[in-house]
């Protein structure tokens, strides 16, 4: 499977493991919870994000691990440089170069010994 197939179809699926248990448990709920922003709404969104996240991680760790190559090959692909080889780089230069200015606490301390 292809990794944008992959990140399409781990993303609707993620949505289907929302929305199913959200709206059951909002067919649930007295009429007068469904109405407006009320703690009806956030009791179900709250249940249907821990129903959503349970099923997920049950059943769709190969699927993730396809999506999350697949971002991790395009993020690489479409960045020239990678960040850790620029710091390696900022790091090398840094270590080679010697250091002019001196410590203003070492020569204090210096000067208070002599």
């Amino acid at each position: 499977m292809s990794g944008k197939r992959a990140w399409i179809i781990y993303t609707l699926l993620r949505l289907v493991f929302f929305v199913v248990p959200f709206a059951v448990i909002m067919l649930l709920l007295p009429p007068e919870y469904r109405v407006g922003l009320s703690w009806g709404i956030v009791f179900a969104a709250g249940c249907a994000g821990l129903i959503s996240l349970a099923l997920s991680i049950l059943f769709l760790s190969k699927l993730r691990a396809q999506a999350a190559g697949a971002v991790a090959q395009w993020r690489k692909s479409t960045h020239g440089t990678d960040d850790s080889d620029v710091e390696d780089a900022y790091v090398a230069e840094t270590e080679a170069a010697p250091t002019a200015v001196a410590d203003p606490h070492t020569a204090a301390d210096d000067a208070e010994q002599r």
